[in-house]
């Protein structure tokens, strides 16, 4: 709750500040340590498994684990292939053996999905820690949600910050990919508060929502291009 205080704080004393301070508070990804496997979270191929592939040549983590892709019959899927598969190309491309990749769980749609096939593994290997890689900006929902699905169990998790070059960090509101991705996890994580929390909870999705729409507000004011005479 506190980082909802000082978000909320941030929005009286700078508008600009506040919006850098919006996607700095999303990004809770910790310094990557020694783990016994890590989970590439699915959404994003061009990144997130080149960093699980990096730990391993590193020697940081010893397995990668892949979540099952839930096939949705997409012309895409027939020409690329699922994104499991086109992970395990990456990662067997960057150097991981394939003795030391796995795929895991059920087809997964969204992240709690992702959470249970984790669980599972968890389950069936006590003792083992692991790390999970997504965006920046989508570690703090992601850890959000594997907390509610692990339990004490993600005690035994930590989370990796991959890069991401579909926007600039300094100056998100300033492209619609930027806004897009940023307003999605806010409105996410607002939606989580309202449905999963009560009390503060509720207050915080309010004052999330607030801050997001101010955000969309400052960028037309900010980036707003004076029309040629």
């Amino acid at each position: 709750m506190m980082g909802i205080l000082a978000c909320a704080a941030a929005m009286i004393v700078a508008r600009e500040s506040l919006l850098q301070f919006a996607l700095s508070w999303l990004d809770v990804g910790t310094q990557p340590e020694d783990v016994d496997c890590v989970l590439v979270l699915g959404g994003d191929v061009s990144t997130r498994p080149f960093v699980a592939a990096s730990l391993v040549q590193l020697g940081l983590a010893r397995r990668v684990l892949v979540p099952r892709t839930l096939r949705t019959g997409r012309d895409m899927e027939a020409i690329l292939g699922l994104e499991d598969e086109l992970t395990c190309e990456v990662l067997r491309r960057r150097g991981v053996p394939r003795e030391a990749i796995a795929l895991i769980g059920q087809p997964c749609a969204h992240t709690q999905d992702e959470a249970r096939a984790l669980g599972d593994y968890l389950k069936s290997s006590p003792g083992v820690r692991a790390a999970v890689v997504t965006s920046g900006y989508h570690t703090r929902r992601a850890r959000w949600v594997f907390r509610r699905v692990l339990g004490v169990t993600a005690e035994q998790v930590t989370f990796v910050s991959a890069p991401w070059d579909d926007f600039p960090k300094e100056c998100w509101w300033c492209d619609p990919s930027g806004v897009s991705a940023v307003l999605g996890e806010y409105l996410k994580l607002a939606f989580y508060a309202f449905y999963y929390g009560s009390g503060l909870y509720w207050l915080a999705s309010l004052v999330l929502v607030v801050v997001v729409l101010r955000a969309m507000a400052r960028r037309r004011q900010i980036c707003a291009v004076p029309a040629s005479p």
